[in-house]
C-alpha cells in the first residue's frame, strides 16, 4: 500500500502534456483515470512508474521522494515496488503461463519459494489448473489474468493498469472490473487505472443509493440487476447512456433510483 503525491508536475513533448500538475492519491484505494486518447493518462501513469522522467516537479510515494528534478533524484523503476499492466498483456508466447508469472522472479527467490509464489498468484485468479499451458491457449480473458497475476506475484505495493481491459469484449470486461476490484481490496493494494472507457471508470467506490436530504451529487438512473457478491450485492445500474456498479447490501429490482456520489472523492484536472 502507498499514497502518491504529485508536486508540480510537468512533461511536454512537442508540446505540453502534463502542466504543473499537483494531486494526491490516497492509498489502498483505486483511483481511475478517465480521458481522450492523447490526453496525458498514459504518460502520466509512466512518470509515476519510472518509464518517463518528468520535465519539473517532484514524485513522493508515502512522502518518501522518487523523483525530484531540482535534486535531480530519479529512483529506477525495478526499486518503486510497482507492478503494471498492459493492453497487449506482453506476455512471452514461447513461455508456459507459470513461466511467463516466475519470469521477474527468478533471480530474487529459491526454487521451492518461486514455485509457491507462482502457484500463490495464479490461485488468486484462478488459473492454478493452466499454469502448463502457453498463451496461444488461452482466451483473452484468460491471458489477462496471466498477466495480473504476474504483477500480483511481485506482491507490489501499487499496481498500475494501463488501458488494460479495453481488448476484451464488454461482457468479460465488467466481469474482470469486479474481479479486479475484489483482488485489489483483499490484499489491500494500491491502484490507478487509465482508461478512455467511461463504462470501465463507473465502477465506483463510493456511490451509493442516495438518501432523503443528502448534499452530495446526485444522479438518475434504472435499475437493471442485483447479483450476490458473497458479502454485498452488485447492483447494475443504467445511468444515461451508461453502465454503474454499485456495491449495495440489499438487492434491488428493476426500477428508477437515484445515486449520490462523495465529492471529495472526485479530482479533476
Amino acid at each position: 500500500m502507498v499514497a502518491i503525491k504529485l508536486h508540480e508536475l510537468s512533461k511536454s513533448f512537442q508540446g505540453p502534456v502534463i502542466n504543473q500538475l499537483s494531486l494526491t492519491i490516497p492509498d489502498q484505494q483505486i483511483t481511475a483515470l478517465i480521458g481522450p486518447s492523447g490526453s496525458g493518462k498514459s504518460t502520466l501513469l509512466n512518470m509515476i512508474a519510472g518509464l518517463t522522467t518528468p520535465d519539473s516537479g517532484q514524485i513522493s510515494f508515502d512522502n518518501q521522494p522518487i523523483f525530484d528534478a531540482a535534486t535531480h533524484w530519479n529512483q529506477p523503476p525495478a526499486q518503486r515496488h510497482l507492478a503494471m499492466v498492459f493492453q497487449d498483456f506482453a506476455l512471452w508466447p514461447h513461455m508456459t503461463v507459470q513461466e511467463n508469472v516466475a519470469f521477474a522472479l527468478e533471480k530474487h527467490l529459491t526454487k521451492p519459494e518461486l514455485t509457491a509464489q507462482v502457484n500463490w498468484a495464479l490461485e488468486q485468479v484462478s488459473l492454478i489448473d493452466f499454469r502448463h499451458r502457453y498463451p496461444r491457449e488461452l482466451s483473452g480473458g484468460q491471458q489477462q489474468r496471466v498477466a495480473l497475476a504476474r504483477a500480483l506475484a511481485t506482491q507490489p505495493d501499487l499496481i498500475l493498469f494501463d488501458e488494460a481491459l479495453s481488448a476484451l469484449d464488454p461482457e468479460l470486461r465488467t466481469r474482470l472490473q469486479l474481479e479486479i476490484r475484489a483482488l485489489i481490496h483483499d490484499q489491500h493494494l494500491t491502484a490507478i487505472f487509465v482508461t478512455h472507457d467511461r463504462p470501465e471508470a463507473l465502477q465506483p467506490e463510493y456511490v451509493a443509493v442516495s438518501q432523503a436530504g443528502t448534499q452530495q451529487p446526485t444522479y438518475q438512473g434504472l435499475v437493471q440487476r442485483s447479483t450476490f457478491m458473497g458479502d454485498h450485492f452488485d447492483t447494475y445500474v443504467q445511468v444515461g447512456a451508461y453502465d454503474w456498479h454499485v456495491k449495495t447490501q440489499l438487492p434491488y429490482t428493476t426500477a428508477p433510483i437515484t445515486l449520490s456520489i462523495d465529492p471529495h472523492q472526485i479530482l479533476t484536472f
